[in-house]
Formats: C-alpha cells, sequence, structure tokens
C-alpha cells in the first residue's frame, strides 16, 4: 500500500504516492530476481534480506508475503 503525501506543484497543491518500506523491498528482490543476482527458487531468510538492505525483517517479511 502507498501512502499519499502532499507535493506542491506550480499549479496546485497536489497528491503523490510513496512506496512504503515494504513496497521498496519488494521491488528491490524482483529486480534482483529478474537480473539474475538472485537465483529463482533460492531460499533467502528475511535475515538475509535484512541485512543486505540495512533495514529490519517486518518490511522484508511483507514483501515476501507480497511476492510468494
Amino acid at each position: 500500500m502507498t501512502q499519499p503525501t502532499p507535493s506542491r506543484a506550480t499549479t496546485g497543491s497536489t497528491w503523490t504516492q510513496v512506496p512504503t518500506l515494504a513496497q521498496a523491498v519488494s521491488d528491490w528482490i524482483a529486480e534482483e530476481i529478474l537480473n539474475l543476482r538472485i537465483q529463482p527458487g533460492k531460499r533467502q531468510t528475511e535475515a538475509e534480506v535484512a541485512n543486505a538492505l540495512g533495514v529490519s525483517r517486518q518490511p522484508v517479511r511483507e514483501a515476501m508475503r507480497v511476492l510468494a
């Protein structure tokens, strides 16, 4: 899910979508798989991904749930 944040434009005030940390982690994992830096089907632990990205395990857990 994305959360709206205010953004000022020259024509007035608009709302833009900012990705959540879980979405950013999900995008990173998907890109790593597509670029074969993580082999498809290879087991990755939450801790390994969290350490690689410098984030806690919760957004990694959410991302893996979305990608499963």
